[in-house]
């Protein structure tokens, strides 16, 4: 028999007369002889939301609210993305354009509120999708390794979440909720629709790399989440069975869990150790009770942010502290021994940690960039320049310079005065514009004015 082909059995009954009853039908068999075929991840759509980081102003054509929100303007740590993030107390939501039956990605950062009335607590949030309900943390007491920086910088960093849904119509609402007294810190919103590619042959034992994992952490939090896709054209995937371990097809962190026709899983339970490799298993299972087992490459914990390094103005050998030119540089370091990094981002301000001259943007490499900051700066100002780097599990630093100062003019003598002080070798001083002294000539001078400073002075014989 062939497979995919629909079988149908009749039966009549003859009895010893020799007489036939009505033929009875059968409702039909598919004959499925092969498993389920994976299908291969290859990109994300566009971002569907609108105004996602709250730059603009909330108002009907993007967000709708219920309760209080507000778009605070902030810079460095304090903001994921723009010069602004939503601090929400109360509900926010928005409808996106979808296509019924196709997977979107849900990405978005939050963080704790601080209230100096309130103690630094665990809080949680909300969001919900299309057939996607989930309560998330905000914050929980330090880590191993978030211990080790101020309380107040700690406190700021943003967490990402990660979620998967299925479009029901032709759009979904996403809808985020603060819980609690202090509310909720939230920025940098994206849906994006899962592009796939056609399927893949299958031998119907395994397929590595098929699994796409993510893991995050935030102090003593733990999570992974996997994303696959697999499919069969003759019989219905009746059941995804997904597994947690340590080293390819493990189940130490956990056993094979069913989570029925889903194509993702969620584990917030775990922890995990710096340095260690997750690897995600799933086995799907098809209504002829065959089975795919695919595999994901292995997803190394990285619990620690980039190290930023030697970060200075200009790239040259030493610091620039002053320059001629509107077009500013700056060099550093950044490695990741773990993960690695995957981008590095920077902006210019007029203070350390802010960006009001020049919002974040990649950078040209991961080691130094420059841009023309024409029109945006005037002599005598100082710019300071803060790179943020992030590595592949989604954590960052940043680090900032000591400023350059911008020096466009000269130093303005149109108030300086210069003043000889003739020496005398009798008790009677020198008359004016005569000394009798010839090893040796004083003089003064003032007025010499510069916004920028006045780095030193020449005398000329």
């Amino acid at each position: 028999m062939a497979t995919g082909t629909k079988y149908y059995s009749t039966v009549t009954a003859v009895d010893a007369a020799g007489l036939r009853s009505s033929p009875v039908s059968s409702n039909g068999i598919t004959v499925d002889s092969t498993p389920p075929v994976p299908v291969e991840k290859l990109n994300f759509g566009p971002n569907l939301v609108n105004n996602p980081s709250f730059e603009q102003a909330l108002g009907v054509a993007d967000w709708n609210v219920s309760g209080t929100a507000e778009a605070v303007a902030a810079s460095g740590f304090a903001t994921k993305d723009g010069q602004k993030y939503l601090h929400l107390h109360g509900s926010i939501s928005q409808t996106v354009p979808t296509q019924p039956g196709h997977k979107y990605q849900l990405t978005f950062h939050a963080r704790h509120v601080e209230k100096l009335s309130l103690p630094l607590q665990s809080q949680e949030g909300k969001v919900s999708a299309p057939g996607l309900h989930k309560t998330f943390k905000l914050y929980q007491r330090f880590g191993t390794f978030d211990g080790s920086g101020s309380s107040d910088e700690v406190a700021q960093n943003w967490h990402q979440h990660i979620y998967y849904f299925t479009a029901t119509g032709s759009e979904s609402d996403i809808t985020f909720r603060s819980v609690g007294r202090a509310g909720m810190a939230l920025d940098q919103v994206s849906v994006r629709l899962v592009n796939v590619s056609t399927q893949r042959e299958s031998d119907g034992e395994s397929a590595s790399g098929l699994v796409h994992v993510h893991t995050s952490t935030a102090a003593d939090w733990h999570v992974v989440q996997a994303s696959w896709n697999l499919e069969d054209l003759e019989s219905p995937i009746v059941k995804y069975e997904w597994a947690i371990g340590t080293v390819k097809g493990g189940t130490q962190l956990q056993g094979f869990t069913s989570v029925g026709r889903s194509t993702s899983g969620r584990n917030e339970n775990l922890h995990l150790q710096h340095g260690s490799s997750v690897h995600v298993t799933v086995v799907a299972t098809n209504a002829a009770e065959l089975r795919t087992v695919v595999y994901s490459v292995p997803a190394v914990v990285d619990l620690t942010p980039p190290v930023i390094s030697n970060i200075q103005d200009g790239v040259e050998p030493d610091d620039v502290d002053y320059q001629s030119t509107e077009t500013f540089a700056a060099s550093w370091e950044v490695s990741d021994k773990e993960s690695g990094v995957s981008w590095c981002e920077w902006g210019q301000g007029l203070s350390p940690g802010s960006t009001e001259i020049s919002h974040f943007q990649s950078t040209d490499s991961f080691s130094s960039s420059s841009k023309n900051l024409t029109g945006l700066i005037y002599h005598g100002q100082t710019v300071y320049t803060t790179v943020r780097c992030h590595n592949q599990a989604g954590l960052e630093s940043q680090a900032v310079t000591d400023g350059a100062t911008l020096v466009t003019s000269p130093p303005d003598s149109t108030a300086a005065a210069l003043r000889v002080a003739s020496p005398s070798q009798t008790p009677f001083p020198a008359e004016d514009r005569y000394q009798s002294a010839a090893e040796q000539l004083r003089f003064f001078w003032e007025g010499f004015s510069d916004e920028a400073g006045i780095d030193h002075y020449e005398v000329l014989y």
